[in-house]
């Protein structure tokens, strides 16, 4: 009883600082939010929600089979791992606040961005976390289900991570999908060394970037500000490819270097046959 009125404490003063470490905003929505992507926004609340309540039950519900988490510290958690930190309770979230929700559709996929604030206890040490994330919803027999979370800490600093640990298994195969994305992966890699043009080609219209600071880039701002160069530095030791329903991928990367590391999530989607990067969040992990 003491420790969840301390965590309540902390949320309090948490949720009553602004959300610091935000140099841009999402882009702004075209239109009124549609029935599809209120159905995303609706499943995101319940998972917010089952976080606060530790409800095991809804996150098996609205979980993919093969979902991954990337956390603030570096961490990868796969599905049982992740539901077993609830079920000892060695993760408790008592509260949580969203702010700055962004959705885009792709036909069954879906990318969310948004701020968080997250107070709680995690393997017995109350915390307090503000952060931005990366959702990629799935749909699957009329269902959104999560299929992957990029966490990113939003801190004056950001950020001082561990190390995280190794990807976990990869999916059943698909080959020719797989072999089609990973080919406009290294594509895109060279192109970013400078040929914009080619870039261009590569992107979706509404493609946004993560940058290991925090920062949001939309296609403009991005070619402006780093020419459409990523953060991340060459030499990645670990690659997971998941395709959904040949028409979305995940592509999660890990490198390791003197002073620590990369990881980043790219988010690809097909578009009149071809494979287009529509969202990318990248991580810089040190060594503390």
């Amino acid at each position: 009883m003491m420790t969840r009125t301390l965590l309540c404490v902390v949320a309090m003063v948490l949720f009553g600082v602004p959300l610091r470490g935000v140099p841009a905003q999402f882009p702004a929505h075209s239109g009124a939010t549609s029935v599809e992507q209120e159905g995303v926004l609706r499943a995101d609340a319940l998972l917010v929600d089952a976080g606060v309540r530790s409800d095991v039950s809804t996150f098996e519900r609205l979980w993919a089979a093969d979902v991954m988490f990337i956390g603030n510290d570096g961490r990868i958690w796969d599905r049982l791992a992740r539901l077993e930190s609830f079920r000892s309770g060695q993760r408790d979230n008592a509260a949580a606040r969203d702010l700055d929700v962004y959705v885009r559709l792709y036909r069954d996929a879906a990318v969310l961005m948004k701020t968080s604030a997250v107070a709680g206890k995690l393997e017995g040490r109350v915390f307090e976390s503000r952060s931005i994330l990366t959702r990629m919803f799935v749909r699957e027999q009329g269902r959104w289900l999560l299929a992957h979370q990029h966490s990113a800490r939003l801190e004056d600093q950001l950020p001082l991570h561990a190390m995280g640990g190794r990807l976990p298994p990869a999916p059943p195969a698909m080959p020719k999908q797989q072999d089609e994305l990973l080919a406009v992966d290294r594509s895109l890699t060279r192109a970013g060394r400078g040929d914009r043009a080619g870039l261009e080609q590569m992107w979706t219209g509404d493609v946004v970037y993560i940058r290991s600071d925090g920062s949001v880039s939309d296609k403009a701002r991005w070619l402006a500000s780093a020419g459409g160069r990523f953060d991340n530095v060459p030499g990645e030791t670990q690659t997971q490819l998941r395709v959904y329903r040949d028409g979305a991928g995940v592509l999660v990367k890990t490198s390791k270097t003197e002073n620590g590391g990369w990881i980043s999530t790219s988010v690809y989607i097909k578009q009149e046959d071809r494979w287009l990067l529509a969202h990318r969040h990248d991580s810089r992990l040190e060594r503390r």
